[in-house]
Formats: structure tokens, sequence, C-alpha cells
């Protein structure tokens, strides 16, 4: 399970304020959604696609279990977001919008996690995940294992005999760092199998220099999986 830290949540508000990949990305979701519609992102985080989401529909419930990442999200004070600090696996019944929204959250494929988010909206299911198993913050180029990714997913709907539509993408989303050692402190965060040495070598030959520091390009390569109830 993701747990958000002081360190993560500047890391993901730096990244997410360098460039446009929330907006990028609500954009295509947006031309999948009505106006007047309600949605619901559950594991919405520090919150930055639900407030782009929210530009381009009626309302948005933007639900997560850390209070911390909510606070985030509550400081910009976006009259149709509301946030509810909880569960995703325990919903209300009477939690209900248009279109549930899951980005890079939760396991569609294992225990009813499909069934359940799909009982809670009355027109549409998205669910962003990614395609590669490339990953820019490990040394070893891969990304952790037990993320599910546009085959399994495919599969699995396929094999419930799910109507579903899959639309692959890539999107930039970067990460900016002041110093080599913050970008180390970021690398040994995510990756705790490498060593010291992979690490560094990592930073030294991957980074960017930049005239406020350090850059690490990441060209994010994702599954947009549409499901019409």
């Amino acid at each position: 399970m993701f747990f958000w830290t002081e360190d993560s949540i500047e890391w993901y508000r730096a990244a997410a304020q360098a460039g446009t990949f929330h907006a990028d990305l609500a954009q295509i979701l947006l031309s999948k959604i009505e106006k007047d519609e309600s949605v619901c992102e559950l594991g919405c985080g520090l919150g930055y696609l639900a407030a782009e989401l929210a530009k381009g529909c009626h309302s948005v419930l933007a639900v997560d279990t850390d209070a911390r990442a909510l606070a985030v999200l509550r400081e910009r004070q976006i009259e149709n977001v509301t946030i509810l600090c909880g569960d995703a696996h325990a919903l209300p019944p009477d939690v209900q919008c248009d279109t549930m929204v899951l980005c890079f959250f939760g396991r569609l494929t294992e225990n009813d996690n499909f069934d359940r988010y799909f009982a809670h909206c009355t027109r549409r299911l998205i669910a962003i995940v990614n395609s590669s198993t490339q990953s820019v913050i490990s040394p070893t180029g891969k990304s952790r294992p037990e993320k599910e990714r546009s085959p399994q997913i495919a599969a699995f709907l396929q094999a419930r005999n799910v109507p579903f539509h899959l639309q692959e993408t890539t999107l930039s989303f970067g990460q900016p760092f002041k110093t080599q050692t913050e970008a180390q402190a970021f690398m040994r965060h995510y990756d705790k199998n490498s060593t010291e040495e992979q690490i560094k070598a990592h930073a030294k030959a991957d980074l960017l220099k930049t005239d406020d520091g350090y850059y690490l390009p990441y060209q994010k390569k994702i599954g947009i999986f549409t499901v019409e109830k």
C-alpha cells in the first residue's frame, strides 16, 4: 500500500506544477464525460487530476484514505469538488456518480474490486493504468512488478465478457529537483532494492541540468480503459 510522506507530497507537487500531465490527462477523460455529469475519483491523492476534471464537469467527489494528502486539495477550495476521507473499498451505498475514475489506483482484477467500484457509477468506469514496465526512477529501469498494467486489465475484462474501450497514449510527467542529493533521496524512497552505488550512478547519468537544478524526464505510457454501463 502507498503512503504519503512530507517528502513524497513535495516531490509530487513539484512534478505536477512543473508540467501539464494532469491537465493533458483530464482533457482526454473529459472528452468521454458530459458537462452535466458527476465524477468520483477513487484514490485521488493530492487531487491534481480531480481539480482538472472539475473544470469540465458538474462536480467531483475526491476520495482517499490519506488526510495529509487530502489537505493539499482542500487548501485549493474548489467550489465543485467535495472531499471524502475514507476507504474506497467501503463506500456507503448512497455514494453514486455518473463516472467513476481510478487513476493508477487499486487492483481491478482482485477481490471483486471491479464489481464494487462499478456499482457506484451510473454511466461508466474509467481506469488509468501503466502500459509499460519501464520506470525512470529505478536504476534497473523497471517499475514495481505488483502493479497492474494494460494487458492484465484487458485480459481480465475479456475473460468476463465485459465490453471496453482502450486508449493508449504517452504523457510527460518528469520530476524536478534542486540538487542531485535530493534526486538520490527520491530514487531511494521509491526503490528499496537498488544499492547506493546504483542510485548515485543513475542520478549522474540520467539527470538533466537546468537553470534551477536538475530534471528527470519521464514519458509515461498509459492505458485508459472505459467501461460503459
